[in-house]
Parts: C-alpha cells; sequence; structure tokens
C-alpha cells in the first residue's frame, strides 16, 4: 500500500524535493501523495522531518491547532565548503512564529547596537 501523508504535515517540501518519481504534489493545507504514481521507495519517509508519512494503513490525526502551532519552515544556513569549488547547501526546519520573532528581535538588536555606535561617535568627536 502506498504511503500517505498526515494531518501532522507542516508543509515543508521536503518530501516533494525528494521524490525519485514526482508522487507527491501540494494540496490545500499540507502535501499529499499519488497512490498511483507512488512506487513505496520510503525516500519521502526519510526526510519528513515530523514523521507525518506512514504507511497508507496507518492514519494518524491531530487537532488543526497542534497543526497550526507547528508550521515550519526551511531556512538556509552557511555552506559547507567539501573540496575545490564543491559546496553543501544545508538547511534546517523551524518554527515560522519563532522565526520571525528571532528576525525581530535581531532587527531591534541591530538598531541598538547602531545607536550606540552613532553615540560613541559623537562622544569621540568632542573629545578631539
Amino acid at each position: 500500500m502506498a504511503y500517505v501523508i498526515t494531518d501532522e504535515c507542516i508543509a515543508c517540501g521536503a518530501c516533494e524535493d525528494e521524490c525519485p518519481v514526482d508522487a507527491v504534489s501540494c494540496g490545500e493545507d499540507e502535501y499529499v501523495i499519488n497512490a498511483n504514481l507512488c512506487t513505496n521507495c520510503g525516500a519521502c519517509v526519510d526526510v519528513c522531518p515530523v514523521e507525518a508519512i506512514v504507511s497508507g494503513d496507518d492514519k494518524r490525526k491531530v487537532t488543526p491547532e497542534k497543526k497550526k502551532a507547528r508550521k515550519m519552515i526551511k531556512v538556509p544556513l552557511k555552506p559547507i565548503r567539501r573540496g575545490y569549488g564543491d559546496f553543501i547547501f544545508p538547511y534546517e526546519y523551524v518554527d515560522e512564529e519563532e522565526y520571525k520573532r528571532g528576525k525581530e528581535a535581531n532587527y531591534k538588536l541591530a538598531a541598538i547596537i547602531s545607536g550606540i555606535i552613532g553615540a560613541l561617535i559623537i562622544i569621540g568627536s568632542f573629545l578631539h
């Protein structure tokens, strides 16, 4: 029996990228697997960060609140060099809301630091 994607799906797209036969596609709120195309290779199961892909006989469900709370996004990390001109471009999955809050905090911190630097420049000009 073909694999299915449960309601635990966070719509990250990792399974779609990994499927060798393009059996995975984006549905309304989550990804779905076309049972007619699925070859049961399990490539999608291995890359799913939340283990939302199961055998067709095992259909788990979660509440919509839990699903919404677990909305995750793919964030690129620093490229890793593996030799001359050969790079790996890793990524990680992070909670979308936490990521947004972290970026806002970074912008606020940058504004504070630039304000301090500006104040030090002004003080330095008075000391000369």
